[in-house]
């Protein structure tokens, strides 16, 4: 074996490594120390961060495959289970690419892209993206960041299904139909009403702005009036709780307002928003209480704040990843 064989070989296990340690931090399930023995690695030498810089241009050319397979797939059923795959930067690079971006279509490791069913919706919105939709009987929705609903006209009634994210309802004017919003096994009757939908996995919660709206959950019934809100799980039906809705739906002016709450819950927040994914490193800073507001258009503003106010470290990383450490 040549000196130039030895060294091709080092540069191909350097690349498979920093694939590697990037599938494991997109894997949703990094630890601290994991991430600190990353940090390490890169810092060994200018070729492991070149290779890690190359690996992450890599991973986020997936996504462009990805959408073309939820295109190639539309209307069709999607897999309902699976077993995490660990994908080789060959396998990647090689045939498996396909199958590969099938699988990532279903599950988004980090919720970094859109998976089949919210891709494949009637209407959706993307990082960043706000959009307004008229119905046919004249109500209005306001889909906020990652967005994706169905619309279905059922005799007298218009059903919009939240598959993701966050939706403003507000019924028509003397309206003729009622709108009926499901999300999970849950769903909110309104015929003259306001109020915000929002669906974070198996997670919804709905908030009266005006008017009153029936919500159920498997056959359970509540009835929010103004500035009341109810949540559902799982678990079932929570209990209905007093909020002021300003704050509930502040995005709608381009805002996230926040009142003595943990940085990790704010970080989750922000995530909705960025381009990426924002990791909190440490619990210890995770538990650090947040009263703040943040223009939408200008959360670069978020990171420095938190770097300036609780001394964090904080690392970039490629696609978008930016990591706070205390």
């Amino acid at each position: 074996m040549t000196e130039s064989d030895d060294q091709n070989m080092a540069a191909d296990t350097r690349e498979d490594q920093a694939f590697e340690r990037l599938t494991r931090l997109t894997s949703g399930e990094v630890t601290t120390g994991e991430l600190q023995a990353l940090a390490l690695w890169r810092a060994q030498s200018p070729e492991n961060e070149a290779a890690f810089v190359e690996a992450g241009k890599l991973w986020h050319s997936v996504k462009p495959a990805v959408e073309r397979v939820a295109r190639q797939r539309r209307g069709m059923a999607a897999p309902t289970s699976g077993m995490p795959m660990r994908m080789g930067r060959r396998a990647m690079l090689g045939g498996a690419l396909a199958a590969s971006a099938a699988y990532l279509v279903v599950r988004p490791p980090l919720g970094l892209w859109s998976s089949l069913s919210e891709l494949t919706s009637d209407y959706r919105t993307v990082t960043g993206q706000q959009r307004r939709v008229t119905t046919e009987g004249g109500a209005t929705i306001e889909l906020n960041t990652r967005t994706s609903v169905d619309i279905r006209l059922a005799g007298d009634t218009e059903r919009i299904e939240l598959i993701a994210g966050e939706a403003a309802i507000t019924t028509a004017v003397r309206a003729a139909r009622s709108i009926v919003a499901l999300a999970g096994d849950g769903q909110a009757t309104a015929t003259d009403a306001m109020f915000n939908m929002r669906r974070d996995g198996p997670s919804v919660c709905i908030t009266c702005v005006s008017g009153t709206v029936l919500v159920e959950q498997r056959g359970v019934p509540v009835t929010l009036r103004q500035k009341q809100q109810v949540s559902y799980t799982d678990a079932g039906l929570g209990p209905l709780v007093e909020i002021d809705p300003a704050g509930v739906t502040a995005w709608q002016q381009g805002i996230l307002a926040f009142h003595d709450e943990p940085l990790g819950r704010v970080v989750d927040e922000v995530n909705r928003y960025w381009p990426g994914k924002i990791i909190v490193a440490n619990a210890s800073l995770a538990k650090r209480p947040v009263t703040a507001r943040f223009k939408l258009d200008r959360l670069e503003d978020a990171i420095t704040q938190i770097q300036l106010v609780f001394h964090a470290s904080v690392t970039r990383l490629p696609g978008g990843v930016v990591i706070l450490s205390s």
